[in-house]
């Protein structure tokens, strides 16, 4: 999103530039790295984190143009998909880890 509003390309961390999410073992890597990146934090440091990333996300999101997040060639990096689907795929991934939690969201 950030990329989006800077009408730029996005820029990935360093460390996940050797994982290929297109696979099921790329996002099971990715998954077991931050994993171990957080393992020995508590709960409440975890939840803080994601919980102020996930308000960003949500905060930069209403600040792209309706058209750019719909229209599907408006960003080359995304190979012909909108930028919308990017939302809903967050959303969904992370309804399926908060339902394993517990924690809901509606």
């Amino acid at each position: 999103m950030e990329a989006a509003l800077a009408d730029g390309e996005p820029v990935f961390p360093q460390w996940s530039t050797d994982i290929d999410l297109a696979t099921e073992d790329g996002v099971d890597r990715l998954n077991a790295r931050i994993y171990a990146t957080h393992r020995d934090h508590s709960w409440s440091s975890v939840y803080r984190q994601w919980r102020e990333g996930f308000l960003h996300l949500l905060d930069i999101s209403e600040r792209v143009n309706e058209q750019n997040l719909l229209d599907p060639s408006r960003y080359s990096w995304l190979d012909g998909r909108p930028l919308a689907l990017i939302l809903l795929t967050t959303y969904d991934h992370h309804q399926e880890h908060g339902e394993a939690l517990g924690i809901g969201y509606s």
